[in-house]
């Protein structure tokens, strides 16, 4: 009897002891082994992190074709030129595809201002404060405004510009964010410069805008010579874009003429009278500014007879 009670309780040890070693039964499911991405559309230069989750095993990546879109050990794809490639991710023995689609990206630009004034220029239709544009990719900007800013869109990875004459215009470019920028362009003085904006890299991508950089203030006619007799009175319009406080003064200070300006701006075509009288024989030079700017506005030779 005892026997049978040793051998029943040697075989119980024994199953506790191999159970003990067996450990807890794992009873989660096996994860499902998946890419993040089975396709994927890329613009040149840009990248993208393909992971494999699921997985612990180490995991290889691998491009049907490294000039269109090349993977590096840890999975960062790169776009380098337009067109298919397959990404291949391997791991345990099997192999999980990512299809990827390469395009080539262009810059866009847009006048980054609402049209606030609808007013008539000179020059043509005013579109925004101190900026229009007349042509794709071309814009007239006022001098005397502080800057006008200019919308990039460009799905690539960088922008950068270069002013062609730097004496017209400066420039400055915000982040590219979310794929748009803004290009500053400040106007230093009149005439035409181009600025091209490209992709550091992505040279095959660029845009050429043409600036036109205007007089915000000029007067009607292009008058630059005036006669009057001594007594005799002369009005003549400025048009000033800005509608800000017009000056005058005269290069010589010698009393031959003196002037007045209207007491109000015509708003509906952004035009000032100034009238002009002669007050002794002589001649001299009236110049027309914009007021805290100092922006010179005209120059009008005054002779009186």
């Amino acid at each position: 009897m005892r026997l049978k009670f040793n051998r029943f309780f040697a075989f119980l040890l024994m199953l506790v002891l191999t159970l003990s070693l067996i450990g807890p039964l794992d009873v989660k499911a096996a994860g499902t082994i998946k890419l993040n991405a089975t396709s994927k559309t890329l613009y040149i230069g840009k990248t993208f992190k393909l992971k494999l989750s699921g997985t612990s095993e180490a995991v290889t990546f691998k491009s049907s074709n490294k000039n269109i879109a090349s993977v590096s050990k840890k999975g960062t794809i790169t776009a380098k030129k337009s067109g298919k490639a397959t990404i291949t991710a391997t791991a345990g023995g099997k192999s999980y595809t990512c299809k990827v689609t390469v395009r080539k990206c262009s810059i866009f630009s847009y006048l980054n201002w609402p049209d606030m004034y609808n007013y008539e220029q000179q020059y043509g239709h005013g579109d925004g404060l101190g900026g229009k544009i007349t042509d794709l990719n071309e814009y007239y900007v006022y001098l005397g405004c502080n800057y006008v800013p200019i919308l990039l869109s460009y799905k690539g990875p960088s922008l950068d510009f270069e002013v062609a004459d730097p004496v017209i215009c400066c420039a400055s470019i915000g982040e590219l964010e979310k794929d748009f920028a803004t290009l500053y362009v400040y106007p230093l003085e009149c005439g035409s410069t181009t600025i091209t904006v490209t992709d550091p890299k992505v040279p095959s991508v660029s845009l050429t805008l043409t600036i036109n950089v205007l007089p915000s203030l000029y007067v009607e006619d292009s008058i630059t010579e005036i006669t009057l007799k001594k007594g005799e009175s002369k009005t003549i319009k400025f048009y000033q874009y800005f509608m800000w406080n017009l000056y005058w003064s005269s290069a010589e200070n010698n009393g031959v003429f003196d002037a007045s300006w209207a007491d109000d701006w015509n708003y509906d075509e952004n035009s000032i009278e100034l009238t002009i009288k002669g007050t002794k024989k002589g001649s001299d030079e009236l110049i027309v500014f914009i007021g805290d700017n100092e922006i010179v506005g005209g120059r009008i030779n005054i002779n009186v007879k």
